[in-house]
């Protein structure tokens, strides 16, 4: 039952409704209680006769209690005396000193074995910590009162035997609420039942059989007046315990082990302090992120009291087990993970080992978070990261800075794909996917199941505890004048928890919601708090699925002017906009009308572009710009990714395919090399890459610089084959310009975050290197200049020497003037000469003498100030040559200019690209102006950015 406190003045979950047929329901309840004592009746007068009772029977109700309660120490509530008034409840008060008392009562009854082994067992299991005395048992000797207890809870207690109960009378408190309402009822009809006695017909219909002789009758009035007293000592006595811990947020106060039932509420916020837990499994792990530290609880388990086997007596010979010391409790709490689908709540048993004494709130390893410091901002933090865990799932594509975990959110190591513990972290920084439903489908250990708590029938259990209570025919103890000896009927599991869990499970909307509608639940501020650490994210630059902290994401600010920003000209822009608007308005088409599928045939409507060139002038740009217009994913797929079958190569393709990601094959020649009779596996690989190419419906970036080695069937393949060539003198000005623009906007981001002077860049000293760099290199042949990506390397290491030149000095400014850049150049220049010398040529003329690439570098001419300096903007001519039948005999030197002023679908004089796919209004050319596999687009302008 849930522990809420909104139901009841007491902090009680309200009961269901009592029955309204109370009449014949008082007069049955009466029925059975008078039946009851009538059969103990019976049974006094057997033993009066002669006949010896049972001795090992265990006690007995009082046929007719004094209504209240009789405290006792252990020796009254262990003996009773001829003077001793029988009350309907009976109380075991005791300090800390309770298993002095119960040894001493053990020696006094003869108990075998030396006194000191006896102390020791004693004291294994009694609590020496509490400094005042309290209740530690409950006695209920009343049949009416065990009666009405049946009644609320459906249990079937053996109401002509007394029951035990044990700290923290849960069991007592939970139906406090129900007790009180059948007693309301049955207060209002005594009068018309004062004097009421039960009919045969009533007695045949309860099944009970009431002796011939005379028997003690029974009213509703005295029924009444012993469930009154139970209900005045249940309010009296045991809620104030109950409710010791409403309303207070210390966590220096402190609780016993026994009373751990009365800190917790089902379906309040708990803390988990996994540096307190009992069982955990590595240590050593302890301070690494990922365990889920906010849980909603469902229910407490106090430790199941067990009784004393080794008290042994001279009447009875019975060997039990020498040691016996109470079980853990167990809290069971929720928190809230998607299982690829949906939210679902995921379940955990936290055990709390015995300790002695008190021990302070905050040091157990679970506990209400209202007791953690200032739990509030706590509360407001994991809402905020709840909140983030949410969106990060809806933007699936996001960037990640931060280790891996190796912790999951229930405290377990993760396991790699061997199935071993994985050992250390990995620091990553780049683009990821937030993919659960991926990632749980394909590691078995993520998964996680919705197991709806089914509604079970309540039960709890009794046991005999065998140190008995004797009854004395004369007020001092011996044992030739032991009148009746029996042992007790204690509830040694009261199954508190599954009463309160049947009550949560129809309140909880997670818990009592089917697997099914779990989708439709709606989130509130507390539930945003049980959302994990983790996320499984597929980490784009490693290509493999980790567990990431959720606080390392953010989201992408895609650049949607990326193409633009590229230095390789209007014509090749042009040319990549217009194939990827085209293609995902295609994509739009079909998604609206599927039957224009059976027009297009069974192979899927990809996109394939193929850019070859040197190393360095923009082929990977181009592909990294493009998926940053379109504002999708970028997978790079390289050789470590490929096996001969192609396995994992068709699992990076569906998975690209799910995401709607951009794929990026660089330095493809090495897969789709030429096929030979002679290198099977080869072969295998180059009709697996092909067959997948024709089948992928995305965009995919095919880059070499080595395409003399391509495989033929590569070119219809492609629906675009683009050629860069090596950087010009124009070209190598403008990338520098660009380098530099880039490092002064990062330079602004730097300074906003950190002290100390900016650096300032000579910009007028910059350029002129770059342009004796490039005049000074192309004359000498064993020279080569620079390319992009050598550019902006040479950026970064002239940044360095700036900064440390003024590093012993703050106050100074640092200037990043040439002299860097000749530093670096010195570097380079050493390295080309070494390679030039050692291969007996320049990079292009071996490639050329390979077979693998031609620059358009004529032979024996290296310099190449002169060549490629013509803007497409001037050139004549017409797109529609390119899908000529005979293109491939023209030589395409110079490439007819797209007769449109301004960049597609943009109007006005500004060129800038828009994001492709998210405006139907785009102008679409001709189909023919890039007919599949047939457009091969040669020019001089390339990327200087790569």
């Amino acid at each position: 039952m849930a522990k809420d406190q909104q139901n009841s003045p007491n902090g009680l979950q309200q009961g269901s409704p009592v029955t309204d047929k109370m009449p014949d329901e008082l007069q049955q309840f009466v029925a059975v209680v008078q039946g009851c004592l009538s059969r103990m009746h019976t049974y006094r007068n057997a033993g009066s006769n002669g006949t010896d009772p049972t001795f090992s029977d265990p006690l007995p109700v009082v046929i007719n209690p004094h209504p209240g309660v009789r405290q006792c120490n252990w020796d009254e509530f262990k003996n009773r005396r001829p003077d001793t008034v029988l009350f309907s409840i009976e109380t075991l008060v005791a300090g800390p000193n309770l298993h002095l008392s119960v040894y001493d009562e053990s020696v006094k009854r003869g108990l075998r074995g030396p006194p000191e082994e006896c102390y020791e067992q004693l004291s294994c299991c009694m609590d020496t910590g509490v400094a005042s005395p309290r209740i530690h048992r409950i006695r209920i000797q009343s049949a009416a009162i065990l009666r009405l207890l049946n009644t609320v809870s459906g249990d079937s207690w053996d109401i002509t035997r007394s029951h035990t109960f044990f700290r923290p009378f849960a069991y007592l408190i939970h139906h406090q609420v129900k007790v009180k309402q059948m007693f309301d009822v049955l207060s209002t009809l005594a009068p018309t039942l004062a004097s009421l006695h039960v009919s045969d017909s009533q007695r045949t219909a309860t099944g009970d059989r009431l002796a011939e002789e005379a028997s003690p009758g029974i009213s509703a009035r005295a029924v009444l007046e012993d469930i009154r007293a139970y209900i005045d000592f249940v309010d009296t006595a045991l809620l104030p315990l109950y409710q010791q811990f409403e309303g207070l947020s210390n966590g220096s106060l402190t609780v016993d082990f026994d009373d751990l039932w009365y800190l917790f509420r089902p379906g309040e916020l708990v803390w988990c302090s996994w540096e307190a837990m009992p069982d955990n499994e590595d240590e050593e792990s302890l301070d690494l992120p990922g365990r889920q530290e906010m849980w909603r609880m469902i229910n407490f388990k106090p430790y199941v009291h067990s009784v004393r086997y080794d008290l042994l007596y001279n009447e009875i010979d019975v060997k039990r087990p020498t040691k016996n010391i109470p079980g853990q409790a167990i809290a069971v709490c929720y928190y809230l993970d998607n299982d690829g689908e949906k939210l679902i709540p995921v379940w955990r048993d936290f055990p709390i080992t015995p300790f002695s004494g008190r021990r302070k709130i905050k040091d157990l390893c679970v506990f209400p978070v209202r007791f953690l410091p200032e739990f509030d901002q706590r509360v407001l933090e994991f809402k905020k990261r709840g909140e983030r865990f949410l969106r990060s799932i809806q933007l699936g594509h996001v960037w990640y800075k931060g280790q891996t975990l190796l912790i999951d959110p229930k405290g377990k190591r993760d396991r790699n794909g061997n199935g071993k513990l994985a050992e250390a972290t990995d620091d990553y920084e780049g683009d990821v996917i937030v993919d659960f439903r991926g990632a749980i489908a394909d590691n078995f250990r993520w998964r996680l199941k919705h197991h709806p708590e089914e509604d079970q029938s309540v039960g709890s259990s009794t046991t005999v505890e065998l140190y008995r209570v004797v009854c004395w025919n004369e007020n001092t103890k011996s044992p030739r004048i032991v009148a009746e000896s029996h042992y007790e009927l204690v509830v040694g599991n009261d199954d508190i928890e599954r009463f309160e869990r049947s009550t949560f499970r129809a309140e909880d909307r997670f818990v009592a919601t089917a697997d099914r509608d779990l989708g439709k639940v709606q989130l509130t501020d507390k539930d945003l708090v049980l959302l994990p650490l983790r996320v499984y994210g597929f980490r784009l630059g490693v290509r493999s699925y980790d567990l990431l902290n959720v606080n390392g994401i953010t989201e992408i600010n895609y650049n949607p002017s990326a193409l633009d920003e590229l230095e390789i000209g209007n014509f090749h822009k042009k040319m990549i906009q217009s194939l990827v608007d085209s293609h995902f308005k295609d994509k739009a088409l079909a998604n609206a009308h599927p039957e224009l599928e059976n027009y297009r045939g069974s192979k899927a409507q990809g996109l394939v572009i193929l850019i070859q060139g040197p190393p360095g002038v923009g082929k990977t740009a181009t592909a990294q710009a493009t998926a940053q217009v379109t504002q999708r994913p970028l997978l790079s797929i390289g050789l470590e990714d490929v096996d001969v079958m192609g396995e994992k190569f068709r699992w990076l393709f569906g998975r690209a395919e799910a995401w709607g990601a951009v794929i990026l094959l660089d330095e493809v020649d090495v897969y789709l090399s030429h096929r030979s009779a002679h290198d099977m596996n080869a072969n295998i690989m180059v009709t697996v890459f092909l067959h997948v190419l024709e089948n992928f419906s995305g965009i995919i970036f095919l880059t070499t610089n080595r395409p003399g080695v391509l495989d033929e069937a590569v070119k219809s393949r492609a629906h675009a084959i683009i050629c860069y060539q090596p950087l010009n003198l124009e070209r190598t000005i403008r990338v520098f310009q660009l380098n530099i623009k880039k490092l002064i906007r990062d330079e602004e981001i730097r300074n906003s975050l950190t002290e100390g002077n900016e650096l300032v860049v000579m910009e007028d000293q910059v350029i002129e290197f770059a342009r004796d760099h490039y005049l000074s290199h192309c004359k000498e042949k064993e020279l080569t200049p620079w390319n992009g990506r050598q550019i902006a390397n040479a950026f970064r290491i002239a940044t360095s020497l700036a900064r440390y030149e003024v590093l012993c000095n703050p106050k100074a400014q640092p200037q990043l003037r040439r002299s860097h850049f000749d530093q670096v150049e010195l570097l380079t220049r050493e390295y080309d000469r070494a390679r030039f010398y050692a291969i007996g040529k320049s990079d292009s003329k071996f490639a050329y003498d390979q077979g693998e690439r031609y620059d358009e570098v004529e032979d024996g001419n290296d310099n190449w100030q002169d060549q490629h300096q013509t803007d497409i903007s001037t050139l004549p001519g017409r797109l529609d040559t390119l899908s000529s039948p005979n293109y491939n005999d023209y030589r395409m030197r110079l490439v007819p200019s797209i007769p449109v002023t301004t960049p597609l679908g943009r109007g006005g004089s500004e060129n800038k690209t828009k994001n492709f796919g998210a405006s139907a209004d785009r102008t679409r050319l001709p189909q023919s102006s890039y007919h599949h596999g047939s457009a091969v687009v040669q020019h001089q302008e390339t990327n200087f950015g790569d």
